[in-house]
């Protein structure tokens, strides 16, 4: 089935690339990096169609791949300089080869070339189920003399607002070749007499890409009510019936592909399960799965405790005696369904590996495995018990999300277990202020009585808090491993990486974040006399950070209210928001409300001593926890970590020497007598 994939990148000198190597790697040409000698070559089993295609206006030394991107690499002075722009696209695998370098030649050359730019094209075909194309695009302009000036024409354009920002406008640049390149391959599968298509309106997380309509305005609007049509209420009346049959489109395609992954699903069935799982389809009306019916019983649970608790007051309802039917006769259709997908798991898992092994496991377990191994492939048996403890990652923080009004992150957890220290304190000050009333009081068994509903709220909370306390703590021990792991892949040579903390691994992988590349460890004590950005550059987002911090507050206002004012001024607000957000992402590449990004940004305008921060004062809030975003010194406190990591693993490895010399002498003893 045709697919869209289309990613586009900058490919960027900070974060280490380098053109030719990305030019090497991509077309299957051995290419030498002049600025280092290093020859960069990366075999293929299947030879990539590799060609360049360039402007007539275009030197002929263009069509030479090892001098195009050598010339790239030295007209590129800065050190953060974005030497190409680059997109990798899957291609319609119904094409024939040579439909689909036709329609390669044609999208680029239209869309690009047509444009000013020279595209390094090479189409990849190890994949004879995954066919794509990489285009590597110039940045500058290019005439008979070489390159030019930047073409920042080509980048995302933008309205000014006030002071210089502005936000992304919608006009017909680069990033609208997303969707021409529906159109083109569109095209090319119905001149193939191919009846599949594909859509650029379906985003990597699975949600659609809708086209919003257009403000109507208050006169607009007037004369909308009145049945006078206008020119904006008929774009937003084409809008909406766009949307109608996109939503269409995308809906009719969910079901087929689950309907395709269903029945593949069957194969491996009984009779009997097949059924119990399309009674559970039929019960729930949708596509089921392991996971779903999982979900369905937890709800089934939630549902009856709340029915039973209605009917401990009111017995006889007749309403709520028949859900609760329901409730039992769903359960059992679900549990069904369960046991189908856990009997199709054990007997998979028994004939390729050892039983007793394979018992050990839940069945939740060992569904878990199965359906990793139809996702990953064959895995060693060895490793059975570590896809289970990644089974158990996962479960931990999915129990910890129930307790979360935002993401998952190491950072939102550390401000939950703040929040139970508060809570916990609250509870032991709750319970020695009733003992001591109660140790005072000259009628113990009268004050008992009287206070004995809040005896029984106090010891509540404190049963809640420790199952909470242990499901959040549990939790950030994931996360933290997790960021130990993230630490050892950015530094594997690092040798003390079993002492080093989680707070300071995180704190390091911040700056590299920040930064835009590997800091060396050797080198972050120094890396404040390295600023990101010019004074102009922190002063322009400085006040943008505060703008929004009041756009914020005025957004959490009117949402409180439902006057015409707050009706009108919201949705600008939160357009107004997201623009500034979209402009400083293409602009600088940041997102300016991150409070890890604001973090750091404030230590580099504290540590530049810039005049508007001691204007401001150095608090900043986290709008989720509001916690202060300003610490006292990261850096110190990283420098330390890296220290004390030193120091404990030099402490551990003077202690296994004493101990080695001790079971020596014993040894020694031991054989003298």
């Amino acid at each position: 089935m045709a697919i869209y994939h289309y990613n586009m990148q900058m490919i960027k000198r900070s974060e280490g690339r380098n053109a030719v190597a990305c030019a090497a790697y991509r077309s299957g040409e051995t290419l030498v990096d002049e600025s280092t000698g290093f020859t960069k070559d990366y075999p293929r089993d299947v030879q990539p169609i590799a060609f360049i295609l360039a402007p007539e206006n275009a030197p002929k030394w263009v069509y030479d791949r090892q001098k195009l991107w050598s010339e790239v690499e030295k007209v590129e002075k800065r050190k953060d300089s974005q030497l190409a722009r680059e997109i990798n696209i899957a291609l319609p695998v119904e094409l024939s080869n040579e439909q689909q370098e036709k329609l390669v030649r044609e999208f680029v050359s239209d869309n690009f070339v047509s444009n000013g730019m020279i595209a390094d094209v090479a189409i990849h075909r190890d994949d004879i189920n995954n066919p794509h194309f990489h285009v590597m695009l110039t940045t500058r302009h290019i005439d008979e003399n070489g390159f030019g000036k930047k073409a920042r024409e080509w980048n995302p354009s933008f309205k000014n607002v006030q002071n210089g920002r502005g936000f992304v406008a919608e006009t017909n640049t680069i990033i609208h070749a997303r969707e021409m390149w529906a159109k083109y391959a569109n095209q090319s599968l119905a001149d193939a007499g191919i009846e599949q298509r594909i859509t650029h309106l379906k985003l990597e997380d699975g949600t659609l890409k809708l086209i919003p309509t257009k403000h109507l305005g208050p006169t607009a609007n007037a004369m909308e009510k009145r049945g006078i049509k206008t020119d904006v209420g008929d774009l937003n009346r084409e809008i909406k019936k766009h949307n109608a049959e996109v939503l269409s489109f995308h809906e009719r395609k969910k079901e087929l592909e689950k309907e395709k992954k269903q029945q593949r699903e069957f194969d491996s069935l009984t009779p009997d399960e097949k059924v119990a799982i399309k009674n559970a389809a039929k019960e729930m009306k949708k596509y089921v799965d392991y996971d779903i019916c999982n979900e369905r019983l937890e709800q089934l649970n939630n549902w009856e405790t709340s029915v039973e608790r209605k009917l401990s007051l009111n017995p006889n309802d007749i309403n709520l005696n028949k859900q609760l039917k329901t409730i039992h006769e769903q359960r059992k259709v679900v549990k069904n369904a369960m046991k189908a997908f856990e009997n199709e798991a054990n007997r998979y898992l028994i004939a390729k590996f050892d039983a007793s092994l394979v018992n050990e496991f839940t069945p939740d377990e060992q569904r878990y495995i199965y359906d990793y191994i139809q996702k990953y492939g064959e895995v060693e048996e060895s490793n059975l018990k570590h896809i289970v403890a990644r089974y158990d990652d996962e479960q931990s923080l999915k129990s910890v999300s129930k307790f979360m009004k935002q993401d998952v992150t190491y950072d939102s957890l550390k401000t939950e277990i703040d929040k139970l220290h508060l809570w916990k304190n609250s509870i032991d000050r709750k319970q020695a202020e009733l003992i001591t009333a109660y140790e005072n009081s000259s009628n113990k068994e009268m004050f008992e009585k009287d206070h004995s509903q809040e005896f029984k709220d106090v010891f509540a909370q404190e049963e809640s808090y420790e199952k909470k306390k242990i499901i959040i703590e549990k939790a950030f021990e994931v996360l933290e491993r997790q960021m130990i792991m993230k630490f050892a892949l950015v530094y594997p040579e690092y040798p003390y990486i079993s002492d080093m903390k989680p707070e300071a691994a995180k704190h390091i992988l911040d700056l590299n974040a920040y930064y835009g590349k590997t800091i060396p460890l050797n080198e972050i004590s120094n890396i404040q006399n390295q600023p990101r950005f010019t004074f102009d550059e922190r002063k322009e987002i400085h006040e943008s950070i505060q703008e929004l911090k009041e756009v914020q507050k005025m957004i959490r206002s009117f949402s409180k209210e439902d006057s015409p004012e707050a009706q009108e001024n919201l949705p600008l607000l939160q357009s107004y928001s997201t623009q500034q957000k979209e402009a400083f992402l293409a602009k600088y590449d940041i997102d300016i409300t991150d409070p890890v990004f604001i973090r750091l940004f404030m230590e580099e305008c504290k540590h530049q001593r810039d005049p508007f921060i001691e204007i401001d004062g150095l608090t900043y809030l986290d709008n989720n926890t509001n916690n202060p975003l300003m610490s006292n010194n990261i850096l110190g406190d990283i420098i330390t970590a890296l220290e004390q990591a030193e120091r404990d693993a030099d402490q551990r490895a003077q202690e296994r020497q004493r101990m080695g010399k001790g079971r020596g002498k014993r040894r020694n003893i031991g054989l003298d007598l």
